[in-house]
C-alpha cells in the first residue's frame, strides 16, 4: 500500500503480483494491483482484476464502484483512464493519479 500512496505504480503492481503468486485469493492484493494498472493507464488489466475481485466477493463495494467508473469511461471515450486524487499534487505523479 505504501507504493500506491507515494504513486508509484510499477512497484505498487510488482509487490501486489507477488502477493498474488502466494496468495491468488488475496482480494487486498486484487485491488491494489488494479489501482496500479489504471493509473499506469491499463484499463483493461484493473478491470480484470476487479471482476476477479467480485468473483470472490460479489458485494465488495470498492470493486462495484471502480469497476462501474471504469466501464463507463470505456463507453464515454472507448478508453478508460483515471485521474483520481491519490496524491496531494497529481502533477508530481506526471498527472496520473488513482484513488486508493
Amino acid at each position: 500500500m505504501a507504493y500506491l500512496k507515494l504513486c508509484l505504480w510499477k512497484e505498487a503492481a510488482a509487490d501486489a503480483t507477488d502477493v498474488l503468486e502466494r496468495e491468488p485469493h488475496n482480494v487486498k492484493a486484487l485491488l491494489r494491483r488494479a489501482a496500479a494498472a489504471e493509473a499506469q493507464g491499463a484499463p483493461a488489466a484493473a478491470v480484470t482484476d476487479l471482476r476477479t475481485v467480485l468473483q470472490l466477493q460479489p458485494a465488495n463495494a470498492e470493486a462495484v464502484s471502480r469497476l462501474a467508473v471504469l466501464e463507463q469511461q470505456q463507453q464515454q471515450a472507448g478508453t478508460a483512464g483515471s485521474c483520481g486524487s491519490c496524491c496531494s499534487d497529481a502533477a508530481a505523479c506526471g498527472g496520473a493519479a488513482a484513488p486508493v
